[in-house]
């Protein structure tokens, strides 16, 4: 009887620890094969040409004056990191990117109606921004090796550059919890100056108002972002252009009482010329360009003469193909006073 006993609980124990070494080896086996990766990419695209608002005298007499000031934004941010506080429960398996291409200028502009059908306007517009990203690596038993050494170095490569953006390993993951975050910090800056003059003729009549001006106008603009080149897509670093432009801008509005509202249709040619981009002190050579584009407007104006509320909104529509990437949509407000 005690023997019987004895080997019945002998047989017991060998088939629990069969139990647990099957266990053990199935957790070895799912971890040795358990990897999650996830690459969020920040694309700071260079636009180089930043258009504000028309602000357009609408002149009725020789001797008006006009006086206005507004502030433009163009473009918008697209963030859809999904893990922004480094959470490992959130990790997610792919590829996110996040878009930086919001811009605001500022401008000032003024007219004289030299006399009953001849116009003068300037404008001078201007506006600066910088700000610092991180895009990053997270994974399950991310070490440094785990990515290629440019990621490393700190220079920030054009996308193309990072193994298609994927990992890339030799060593076998044999632990699930080990959550790591590697990432790298980058920069956009901008700073903008255009500056225009313009000479036209204008009628008023009745409940209409229209012009038809021509100007020439230059711009300097500085970016730090990534920008397409001919043999190096989106190459990240600083990069200078200058823009000499010559535009046709006519214009008509219908105003009763203290509203007016009207449509505006510039159509510009632009010679661009990339002055130098730098990528970690290497420079690319210069280029040149010459570009047409037509900025169909949109405005309303609110308020006596003297004192009006103004809104546009304008669209940028490129005639030709462009080298540098642009914002398409160009929203303004603020004030002029016609006296």
């Amino acid at each position: 009887m005690k023997q019987s006993l004895t080997l019945s609980l002998a047989v017991l124990f060998l088939y629990c620890l069969g139990l647990q070494s099957c266990a053990v080896g199935a957790e070895l086996a799912s971890s040795t094969n358990y990897s999650i990766t996830h690459e969020h990419r920040v694309d700071l695209p260079a636009t180089l040409y930043a258009p504000g608002g028309e602000q357009m005298p609408m002149f009725e007499r020789r001797g008006e004056k006009m006086l206005a000031i507004s502030r433009t934004k163009s473009g918008k941010n697209e963030d859809n990191d999904p893990n922004p506080d480094a959470d490992p429960s959130q990790l997610r398996e792919g590829l996110t990117r996040q878009k930086i291409a919001q811009e605001r200028t500022f401008s000032i502009a003024g007219g004289y109606a030299l006399t009953d059908r001849l116009g003068l306007t300037a404008r001078l517009q201007a506006g600066q921004g910088s700000a610092t990203y991180r895009p990053y690596i997270e994974s399950w038993n991310l070490t440094e090796n785990v990515y290629n050494y440019e990621y490393w170095a700190g220079i920030p490569l054009g996308w193309d550059q990072w193994q298609g953006g994927t990992w890339y390993s030799t060593d076998k993951v044999l632990i699930t919890n080990d959550y790591q975050r590697i990432g790298k910090t980058i920069h956009r800056s901008y700073r903008y100056v255009d500056g225009e003059a313009a000479l036209g003729r204008y009628v008023s009549k009745n409940e209409i108002r229209a012009g038809l001006y021509g100007g020439l106008g230059f711009a300097d603009s500085r970016f730090q972002g990534h920008l397409e080149r001919e043999y190096e897509p989106e190459v990240y670093g600083q990069h200078h252009a200058s823009l000499f432009k010559v535009f046709a801008l006519p214009a008509a509005s219908f105003h009763r009482g203290w509203l007016e509202i009207g449509a505006s249709l510039r159509t510009t040619f632009l010679h661009y010329n990339l002055n130098g981009a730098d990528l970690n002190g290497r420079r690319y050579a210069a280029e040149q360009k010459n570009l047409v584009v037509t900025e169909p407007a949109f405005f309303l104006r609110l308020g006596p003469r003297y004192c009006q509320l103004y809104a546009e909104q304008k669209f940028l529509v490129p005639l030709s193909e462009m080298p540098f990437p642009t914002n398409r949509t160009f929203g303004s407000v603020g004030v002029m006073s016609t006296f």
